[in-house]
């Protein structure tokens, strides 16, 4: 302790830095505190036990047969992964948990490349959106691989278009690859046709200042290759698809438009605003655990809670002491207005497919599942906003660790449920393997149990 006092500190907050390079590092690092503390107890749910079985009963061909009844090009996913990670829980897991830290690493890519005097605040957004708590659904590996590959693909896609704008020399290269990462992405499901309608914003705020006319010009020679796929793709989704039963997934809400359009509007309205407020704001009320409250706390919630304190003092000392240009933080008072309109336009377009269809993010427990594209644009419009209402790093820094916090206690907690889902799954086939033996092919089984927020 004198030999301490004697010292000099070594160690002062306003001399401590971080590269820019460790960003993906701390997104990593906050995914694994939110999913990946328990993935080696996690196991199937939902859809994933048909999507395994498929393979095992008629292998990997089996597969185009399997989604010919809606989304006849998604098997390539599958042929993709299958024989990479066969049928282990364990494996799908961890590339469900890899692709989502992807898809915060392109954000992050992409948010640098298009607003350069904005890294910080690029790097809160990729922070957010690996954590965010409006979608539920992490631990179904399996069926929600395909989204999570697609949300990588788009977001490649857009960096590489922003490359292409900065980098003329290497245009071609960066255009071929935005190209065929967006109809990668395009084949597997209609869930972000409405994200890539966000494209056309992002090219327009990369232009720079000049006459509108000139402007709406070069607009639209950058955008019209993109233009002519996502319409063509449209139009095949919408009247060209030839499916061999009813589509599930049909735009129901312009063909009831055609018949009422009064009401149609009207019930479209009450669905927009509901949904737009929840993905925004209301769902951050189930990351409060009433259980904090309670004379005893369960013991993994309180381990939890604990998470959650360490990672908020965490996050703030980190994207505190991130390299912050002065010059960069004063022009970036410009980019809040843009990126606020941006993150609002991304969240409503993210959730357009579920809409034109007839769904809703909160019908059920298992619908939040259509405001998975909304997560960029919630983000970001968080990021915007605090951007806005505070001017200070160190304000920004706490406040933003808070929501980080929540929502890493959040994922701990939901995660857990899971855990305990595929326990009572587990057990429960056990007993039909040694109470049940001589159960006849094509014995029908009715079984119930609760789901994660539904317990």
């Amino acid at each position: 302790i004198l030999l301490a006092m004697r010292l000099k500190p070594v160690f002062r907050l306003k001399q401590a830095c971080f590269p820019t390079w460790t960003i993906p590092f701390c997104l990593a690092g906050l995914i694994f505190i939110s999913y990946g503390l328990q993935v080696d107890q996690l196991g199937f749910y939902w859809d994933d036990w048909a999507k395994t079985l498929v393979h095992r009963l008629f292998g990997l061909n089996g597969y185009w047969s399997y989604y010919a009844e809606d989304r006849p090009y998604s098997a390539w996913t599958h042929l993709l992964f299958i024989p990479l990670l066969g049928d282990s829980p364990l494996n799908w897991q961890i590339l469900a948990l890899t692709l989502r830290w992807l898809t915060s690493v392109a954000i992050w890519w992409f948010l640098r490349g298009l607003w350069r005097d904005a890294e910080w605040q690029a790097g809160l957004t990729a922070a957010l959106f690996s954590v965010h708590p409006v979608f539920t659904h992490q631990a179904i590996a399996v069926t929600f691989h395909q989204q999570w590959l697609q949300y990588v693909l788009c977001f490649v896609s857009f960096g590489a278009m922003v490359q292409a704008f900065r980098k003329p020399g290497r245009f071609w290269i960066w255009t071929a690859l935005s190209v065929i990462t967006l109809m990668s992405q395009l084949l597997i499901t209609e869930y972000f046709i409405g994200v890539e309608l966000v494209r056309s914003m992002v090219l327009w705020f990369l232009l720079s200042s000049q006459s509108f006319r000139e402007k709406l010009r070069r607009w639209f020679k950058w955008y019209s290759p993109y233009l002519l796929i996502s319409a063509g793709y449209i139009l095949w989704r919408l009247f060209l698809l030839q499916l061999p039963n009813e589509d599930p997934y049909k735009a129901q809400i312009l063909y009831d438009f055609l018949q009422a359009p009064l009401k149609t509007l009207n019930h479209l309205w009450v669905i927009i605003w509901k949904d737009t407020i929840y993905v925004l704001i209301t769902h951050w009320y189930q990351t409060f655990d009433v259980s904090l409250f309670a004379e005893k706390m369960q013991p993994f919630a309180a381990v939890s809670w604990l998470a959650a304190i360490v990672v908020a003092l965490g996050s703030a000392f980190y994207f505190y002491c991130l390299p912050v240009d002065d010059e960069c933080t004063k022009s970036c008072v410009n980019r809040t207005g843009q990126m606020i309109i941006l993150g609002l336009v991304a969240a409503l377009l993210g959730m357009l497919p579920a809409w034109v269809t007839g769904r809703q993010v909160i019908f059920d427990a298992h619908s939040n599942r259509y405001a998975q594209p909304a997560l960029f644009g919630a983000s970001l419009l968080s990021v915007g906003f605090l951007n806005w209402v505070s001017q200070k790093r160190l304000q920004k820094s706490v406040l933003f660790s808070v929501l980080i916090a929540l929502a890493v206690g959040f994922n701990m907690r939901l995660t857990n449920e899971y855990r305990w889902q595929w326990v009572e799954q587990t057990r429960f086939y056990w007993q039909l393997y040694w109470r049940a033996p001589y159960l006849q092919p094509n014995t029908c089984l009715l079984y119930t149990s609760p789901s994660p927020r539904d317990s």
